[in-house]
C-alpha cells in the first residue's frame, strides 16, 4: 500500500489520534490486511516513514479524487504524480474515519490509537501514516 499526498512535511502530533485499520482475523490472530503482519493488541508499536518511487495508489476513491484514470501506473501518470505529490511505503497506514470504508465494507475494522508525539502524513480522501500505532480493539 502507497500514501500519496501533497502533504511534505509530518504532522507531529500535540494529542492521540482515533483512526481505523482494516484487518484480517485468522484463527483469533490478527492480521494486517496488505502485508500479512501478525498484531497485539494494545501494544504500541514504531516504525520509520519511507519515501517510495512506486505510484500505486490505494483504491479508486484516491485515483478518481486525484484525477487518476486506471489503477495501474502508465508513464505519463507516473511522472505527473512525482512531480506533484509525495509517495510513502513504509509506516502504519489508516483510514482517518469509518466513513473512509463505505464504499467496499471490510469484514473486520479496528479502532486504533497514534500516540501524541507521532508523525503523521494525510492524504485528502482520508488516508495517513504514522510513524507509531496501537490497535486497539475491532469495532462490532
Amino acid at each position: 500500500m502507497r500514501l500519496i499526498t501533497k502533504q511534505k512535511k509530518p504532522v507531529i502530533l500535540e494529542k492521540d489520534l482515533i483512526v481505523y485499520k482494516q484487518m484480517e482475523v485468522v484463527n483469533g490472530e490478527v492480521r494486517s490486511y496488505y502485508m500479512n503482519f501478525s498484531w497485539t493488541l494494545n501494544v504500541l508499536y514504531k516504525t520509520e516513514i519511507e519515501l517510495s518511487r512506486d505510484c500505486t495508489w490505494a483504491d479508486g476513491i484516491v485515483g478518481n479524487y486525484y484525477g487518476f484514470e486506471n489503477l495501474t501506473c502508465r508513464e505519463d501518470l507516473e511522472s505527473y504524480i512525482h512531480e506533484n505529490f509525495v509517495i510513502f511505503s513504509e509506516g502504519y497506514h489508516f483510514y482517518q474515519t469509518i466513513k473512509r470504508f463505505e464504499s467496499y465494507k471490510p469484514e473486520h475494522i479496528f479502532k486504533c490509537t497514534i500516540p501524541k508525539g507521532s508523525e503523521v502524513y494525510y492524504d485528502e480522501t482520508g488516508l495517513g501514516i504514522a510513524n507509531q500505532i496501537i490497535i486497539n480493539k475491532e469495532i462490532e
